[in-house]
């Protein structure tokens, strides 16, 4: 593919491609060409971030997003990836402000919702749990399958709430 190194879309788009493929170093490498045409860039700075996330790298993924909102602090989006960075890093009370900050930007936003279900599972807070999954799930009623398999809601699976809301 022949790639106008000056146009920093072109190098998104293959990165994207690359991310598409699972190859998250190359798209690593591709955002990065980006941001040096475009250090302002929210776009590739959330990407970088998503790719850093696969890769394991979880604290550089969070500087990524929190690039983001720097730029843009109402990109919901970017809230939400800095949400899961903070939930892979164990940093549950950060991940929870972040998740209501990009619900508060998107309220009908099913995953985000559920990401909150997962927090609140996590910390033990059952009530909110379930409350939080039940709205995604009312949003959504294909987060049915993955929260029956999700190792997040262990502690919660054999709650009857739970267990009324899958339907089993």
């Amino acid at each position: 593919m022949n790639l106008d190194p000056k146009d920093g879309g072109a190098w998104i788009n293959q990165g994207n491609a690359l991310y598409g493929l699972e190859k998250y170093e190359q798209s690593l490498e591709a955002y990065e060409e980006a941001l040096k045409l475009d250090i302002r860039n929210i776009k590739a700075w959330k990407y970088k971030g998503s790719a850093m996330g696969h890769l394991g790298k979880h604290t550089e993924a969070l500087e990524a997003f929190e690039e983001a909102l720097q730029l843009d602090s109402k990109d919901d989006g970017a809230w939400k990836y800095k949400g899961d960075a903070l939930y892979c890093l164990g940093k549950y009370t950060e991940a929870l402000e972040a998740f209501e900050e990009a619900l508060q930007l998107d309220p009908k936003n099913a995953i985000v919702l559920y990401k909150l279900a997962c927090v609140y599972s996590k910390v033990q807070k059952t009530d909110l749990c379930l409350d939080y999954l039940k709205q995604a799930i009312i949003i959504d009623e294909k987060l049915k399958k993955e929260c029956i398999k999700d190792p997040d809601f262990d502690n919660v699976r054999m709650d009857p709430r739970f267990k009324s809301l899958i339907d089993i």
